[in-house]
């Protein structure tokens, strides 16, 4: 509320010009970014890294594009990650995160290359029949909340707002659950907010409106510089607190 009252009171004063509303970017390219391609290996011959097959599921490995971690303490928990035929949305392949111990944290992530602006990630968690998970997901430098997510796909959304480019900025998507379980993920997307950019300008009104300064500066600044402030069109100054006092 503080911050908007400035904005409208800097633009009653002119200072503020028509302001310039970026056009949201096209979405980030992502590899891979719904989970439908799994191979890095089958999943027998990549059960020392973690996979592992449950009874009656089809997983074709690793997703291609990314790499299995996870984020748990301690370091050695056991996890499952897999790309899940037919887990999906809409009857596609979805991202299995199976965590086999309770302290387990079971994801994947990938690097993308990111300019300077606002992002927004979302992707879509679900979790087995009948039980609840919570899903979380990074973009560059911004965890998510997690996200308690039932046997139904939930959206879960993370922004972030980066004051400089990224070559390598990091993407992942987590079970964090806190008890053994598996979440599954599909249809991940990373596309730029449109923001809006303030142009201060001159007050060129032969007529300004007369107003009064909400002001908690000091009485014998105001005094000082009474002359700047009526340049600017203001009439008076009204003072937080001075009944107190």
């Amino acid at each position: 509320m503080v911050i908007r009252a400035i904005v409208v009171w800097l633009a009653c004063l002119g200072w503020i010009g028509a302001g310039a509303m970026a056009a949201p970017g096209d979405r980030v390219p992502l590899p891979n970014a719904s989970f439908e391609r799994g191979g890095k290996g089958g999943v027998d011959s990549s059960a020392k890294a973690g996979l592992a097959s449950p009874g009656g599921a089809a997983l074709l490995g690793l997703p291609d594009g990314w790499n299995a971690y996870q984020w748990g303490n301690p370091a050695d928990s056991r996890f499952a990650v897999a790309v899940e035929k037919g887990a999906g949305r809409r009857g596609s392949n979805a991202l299995r995160a199976h965590n086999l111990d309770p302290s387990a944290l079971a994801g994947v992530y990938t690097h993308v290359s990111l300019a300077a602006r606002t992002y927004r990630l979302t992707v879509w968690a679900r979790a087995e029949k009948g039980q609840w998970g919570k899903g979380r997901a990074y973009l560059a430098n911004t965890y998510s909340r997690p996200f308690r997510v039932g046997d139904r796909w939930t959206r879960l959304v993370v922004e972030t707002t980066l004051s400089q480019p990224l070559e390598r900025a990091e993407v992942n998507v987590q079970n964090a659950t806190g008890r053994v379980g598996v979440l599954w993920f599909d249809d991940l997307v990373i596309e730029e907010v449109p923001t809006a950019r303030y142009d201060l300008v001159p007050d060129t009104r032969p007529q300004r409106p007369r107003m009064l300064l909400f002001s908690p500066m000091n009485v014998n600044y105001l005094r000082d510089t009474a002359a700047e402030w009526a340049q600017r069109g203001l009439r008076g100054f009204l003072f937080d607190g001075i009944m107190a006092s």
